[in-house]
């Protein structure tokens, strides 16, 4: 294999000139500005406040060959990220039609980053987007939001899938896990027989999942 095909490149967009900061994401660098960084993340901001080597080398994250790696996070989920940082740059570029993220998949790429970096700003708005999207399921939120700590996903989507005419089909089932598939299953029959006469039972589902909504 040629060796500059091993090489991390330069992102196409996500480089800029003035940029005071090279991160490197899989084989990907980018080179932004550590502002953004430091007043946003508490995670960077202790980072870029270590004390640096006085060896004569770089300091992490000063050039293309000692950057900072951000291990563990795919280059299109930091991008993503950055979508949000830069919304003037990404609408002067030919590659993104929109000065922000469009579908639900890169919002939830967007919230992983900025959750993982203690980013709240950016988290918060990503929660605002999933909350109100008419094409982000219940399952999903459920999921995602007992992963990343979000209570108030929880007992409304719980409500939902209880309440909904279809029952929950096998993927659901393999993305909810055991417990959740049988809870929910249980509180569906359980209100089944009088939601007709007295409408949606939120008592009893409230009952049902009270231990599964505390995070």
């Amino acid at each position: 294999m040629d060796e500059s095909e091993t090489q991390p490149r330069h992102h196409k967009h996500f480089w800029f000139i003035d940029g005071n900061v090279v991160f490197q994401v899989e084989k990907r660098l980018f080179k932004v500005h550590r502002y953004f960084f430091h007043r946003d993340s508490a995670v960077f901001r202790v980072m870029f406040e270590l004390p640096q080597a006085r060896d004569g080398t770089s300091a992490e994250g000063a050039t293309d060959a000692n950057p900072i790696h951000l291990e563990g996070t795919k280059s299109v989920d930091f991008e993503r990220f950055l979508v949000i940082l830069y919304p003037l740059q990404v609408s002067l570029t030919v590659s993104f039609t929109s000065t922000s993220l469009s579908s639900d998949e890169e919002w939830v790429s967007c919230l992983e980053f900025a959750a993982k970096w203690d980013f709240q700003s950016v988290r918060e708005l990503a929660i605002r987007s999933l909350t109100t999207s008419t094409t982000f399921s219940p399952v999903d939120k459920i999921v995602i939001g007992r992963r990343l700590k979000i209570p108030s996903w929880l007992m409304p989507s719980y409500t939902e899938l209880c309440n909904r005419r279809e029952p929950l089909g096998m993927t659901d089932g393999f993305q909810l896990g055991m417990l959740d598939t049988l809870l929910i299953s249980q509180t569906r029959e359980k209100i089944r027989g009088f939601t007709t006469r007295h409408g949606y039972n939120d008592t009893a589902i409230a009952d049902a999942f009270r231990d599964r909504v505390r995070l």
